[in-house]
């Protein structure tokens, strides 16, 4: 474990950031950063203070958040079982820890499937729409870079989106589309790659992250016909990854209002169950505008600290002061 306690503004996450300007334009001090790595995850504690009143934070973590909630969102068989126990909608899954042992789900499985590890965040280590052994075989290795113990579930087609509830309410709602370029019928497309990479972090000190390039990318690539050499006609989406994780180089979409009733309920219901003040919670589903039951949508998965510059700094939609929001639930007086 590695600990900094020197702060560097212009190194802080780009959420901590977010936060830190929304809590100073009001008058509340921020204080202190000491930056740790656990694993392959990054972060960064900070102190929040505004006249007698004062609140710890990691990043988007504010300390009114339950411990116990935190211990569930990073494993994910434990979030599958406690979704599962309170009726909220979730996919079939298991847990293994090698390959041979998940060869079974894997024959008895009726639709394209989804290895994840046990333990992980930012979408690392997971393969999505796995449909024969090899690709099977391919994701478990991926998998086990970062956990000896992974899950397979079934694959759910549909969207990819991600609720933020902040003081158990829904805030935003905003797609998330994989990693792509859009070819101009001349470049290459590492060439259009690297040139949307120019602007980019490879964490999460700017608003998109890089766009990840490794086994993954090339096999997405020849799924749809391409390779890195090739040249997209003139405004053809390529995409490059499966799974639409911003880490990895997606991008954001925010909309208005369109979850349905029943799942903003559902939702907002998660959150307070497991007494997270600030939630991320990632669903999957063809349709918002229909309940879960209705169009077998799902919950993936719910982040207890989840990043926000996806829906302050959507690549299309209207932006979502988020860092606004937490401060109002932390300072209610500071105006």
């Amino acid at each position: 474990m590695k600990i900094i306690t020197t702060c560097v503004p212009d190194e802080l996450d780009s959420s901590t950031k977010m936060i830190k300007n929304a809590a100073e334009a009001r008058g509340v001090v921020f204080e202190g950063v000491a930056f740790y790595q656990d694993g392959k995850t990054s972060h960064e504690i900070y102190t929040l203070g505004h006249k007698n009143k004062q609140h710890t934070m990691d990043i988007t973590r504010p300390d009114v958040t339950s411990s116990t909630a935190s211990t569930f969102t990073v494993n994910k068989q434990l979030m599958r079982i406690f979704l599962e126990s309170h009726q909220f909608p979730c996919g079939r899954g298991d847990v293994f820890s090698d390959f041979e042992a998940a060869k079974t789900f894997f024959r008895e499985a009726t639709s394209p499937l989804v290895v994840k590890p046990l333990k992980g965040t930012a979408g690392r280590g997971v393969t999505v729409n796995i449909k024969n052994i090899k690709e099977f075989e391919v994701a478990v290795k991926y998998a086990q870079q970062e956990s000896l113990e992974f899950m397979v579930e079934d694959y759910v087609f549909g969207e990819d989106y991600r609720v933020l509830v902040v003081d158990y309410k829904v805030v935003a709602v905003t797609k998330r589309i994989p990693a792509n370029v859009v070819g101009d019928g001349e470049h290459m497309i590492q060439e259009l790659v690297d040139k949307k990479n120019e602007n980019r972090s490879e964490g999460y000190q700017t608003h998109l992250s890089k766009i990840k390039m490794d086994e993954e990318t090339e096999q997405t690539l020849s799924e749809q016909g391409f390779t890195l050499n090739s040249v997209p006609e003139e405004g053809k989406m390529v995409f490059l990854r499966k799974n639409a994780n911003l880490s990895s180089g997606g991008e954001s979409i925010n909309l208005d209002s369109e979850l349905h009733p029943e799942n903003v309920v559902a939702c907002e219901g998660v959150a307070r169950k497991l007494g997270l003040k600030v939630a991320g919670i990632d669903i999957l589903t063809g349709d918002l505008q229909r309940p879960f039951g209705e169009n077998g949508g799902i919950i993936l998965e719910v982040n207890a600290r989840p990043r926000i510059r996806m829906h302050q700094f959507p690549v299309q939609g209207k932006p979502v002061m988020v860092a606004d929001k937490i401060i109002d639930m932390l300072f209610p007086d500071a105006k």
